[in-house]
């Protein structure tokens, strides 16, 4: 296995692999069961919608996703080799790259070392908002319990929207005088009438969960927001939100993202000043998603919705696996 400690994007392209593998490690709370996935890429079709064709679980536990620590070493194991040797199939040899693509929770799991004290995967920053140069992280600080460098994790861009638009709306929350009418108006929107958030009685710690279609719904709708914007620099801030997710969304090249991750970052500094939930998913995109590009070519292929999926189909799997009898889910512990 490679040991390179250089520039995220200037490791092996991805151009002379046969296939590339995707892993995503998931808890899905509706089943209460965790999943570790596997996409296989095709090199021929990479960075259009066939990549996702195929999607299956690899391990599949009752339990949270941090019990995954029981079975990685079996993994990391089989990842050594084919990265190292390749497969090969009737008379066809394949040589693979495996990348790892999750949301930093998860990520934490498999990245022990992401943990202390930065929740970057890709630089040694401890501050989701810092602007000094920072180290790319090595394979030792990064902890990688299946044995990949930063440079084979791809985070998820799906979930990085996600978080982001919940943290740019707990910021605007924190800068307008009506809460409680600026809320009410929000969810009057068609398509948010069930949104939930959470808080203290005077507004201080909110917190709401948004997912791909709702932040496409919040986004559509930041004129019914801006009547209660007490700055310009709200409205600067949503309207350089939603042009950095609609490049990125669309694959644009790497000057109309570079133009955008800029303009983002600079107002997003500046508009998180004095806020205490910094987001490092904004972190990640403006320092890290160039690299990531030019590593992948299309980022957006390593989104985990197609893992995520399979949840549906988890608990009938497991159910009528052979190890348990036809039983129920099981977990490592037992």
């Amino acid at each position: 296995m490679k040991k390179k400690q250089i520039q995220l994007c200037k490791e092996d392209q991805i151009d002379n692999k046969d296939l590339i593998v995707a892993l995503n490690l998931d808890y899905a709370a509706n089943s209460k069961l965790t999943t570790l996935t596997i996409i296989v890429i095709n090199s021929k079709c990479f960075g259009t919608g066939q990549s996702r064709a195929i999607c299956v679980p690899l391990a599949i536990w009752s339990g949270d996703e941090s019990e995954f620590v029981h079975v990685a070493d079996h993994f990391r194991k089989e990842i050594e080799i084919i990265r190292k040797h390749g497969i090969t199939t009737e008379s066809n040899h394949c040589s693979i790259d495996v990348f790892l693509t999750m949301d930093l929770k998860a990520l934490s799991v498999v990245c022990p070392g992401v943990k202390q004290g930065s929740w970057c995967p890709y630089c040694d920053t401890c501050s989701p908002i810092c602007c000094k140069n920072h180290k790319p992280r090595t394979e030792d600080s990064l902890g990688c319990i299946l044995g990949l460098p930063a440079c084979n994790i791809i985070i998820c861009v799906l979930h990085a929207k996600e978080r982001l638009c919940e943290n740019v709306l707990r910021i605007t929350l924190s800068g307008v005088k009506e809460k409680d009418k600026f809320w009410d108006a929000v969810i009057k929107i068609k398509g948010l009438e069930g949104l939930q958030k959470v808080e203290d009685e005077e507004w201080n710690d909110v917190r709401m969960f948004l997912h791909g279609n709702t932040c496409n719904i919040l986004l559509n709708n930041v004129g019914v927001m801006s009547l209660f914007f007490e700055k310009e620099q709200t409205q600067m801030l949503w309207d350089a939100l939603k042009c950095l997710l609609n490049n990125i969304d669309k694959n644009a090249s790497d000057q109309v993202i570079s133009e955008s991750l800029s303009l983002f970052w600079n107002i997003y500094v500046a508009a998180a000043q004095g806020f205490q939930g910094k987001c490092w998913y904004a972190h990640i995109l403006a320092k890290h998603f160039l690299a990531l590009k030019c590593r992948v070519r299309n980022v957006k292929q390593f989104e985990t919705q197609a893992f995520e999926s399979n949840h549906l189909e988890e608990k009938e799997s497991i159910e009528g696996a052979s190890s348990k009898g036809g039983g129920t889910p099981y977990s490592y512990y037992d």
